[in-house]
């Protein structure tokens, strides 16, 4: 079977294949939030990519059902791929009552939007986020924002180059 060029590279629109000089700044940036996530006391979650598609739909609100990478598998299950990590983290929360409250979990995963194609935005990317469950404190609140500013914090000096990719 011989393929053309068009069929050698990426599924066209939003996909991109990442080689060494991308990935590994990328998963600097990634090491960091991670530790930014851990040194607050998080977890880090997986969930699978494929998702029940009646979860996804019934979560995703009509601006992004439209968005979802959909199909039947050949059981002839609906299913779909997380458009985002927060349905999948509440899947399983909802079905893991014995995990003990708070809960703090972050993720840094792929996830799969649907939605057209901009310069720097694919519909295959990246994400970091977390998750603090179980707790109505103005504490929780100020918790996560001051995560958020960390992360942002740690992620700039690195793209600057101004800390160093392998320390603290």
């Amino acid at each position: 079977m011989v393929f053309d060029d068009k069929d050698l590279r990426p599924v066209r629109g939003g996909m991109k294949d990442l080689t060494p000089e991308e990935y590994y700044p990328m998963m600097q940036i990634f090491d960091k939030l991670a530790r930014v996530a851990e040194s607050f006391g998080y977890l880090r979650v997986e969930t699978p990519a494929l998702e029940h598609y009646e979860i996804l739909k019934a979560k995703a609100g009509e601006d992004v059902i439209n968005e979802i990478y959909y199909f039947k598998d050949k059981a002839g299950r609906e299913v779909g791929l997380r458009f985002d990590m927060t349905v999948p983290v509440a899947r399983v929360v909802s079905y893991r009552v014995d995990v003990p409250k708070p809960i703090r979990w972050y993720y840094i995963t792929k996830v799969w939007r649907y939605d057209e194609p901009q310069h720097g935005r694919y519909r295959e990317f990246h994400q970091f986020g977390i998750e603090f469950i179980g707790s109505s404190s103005v504490r929780a609140d100020a918790e996560v924002l001051a995560i958020g500013v960390e992360a942002l914090r740690r992620s700039i000096l690195v793209i600057s180059g101004l800390e160093s990719t392998t320390g603290g």
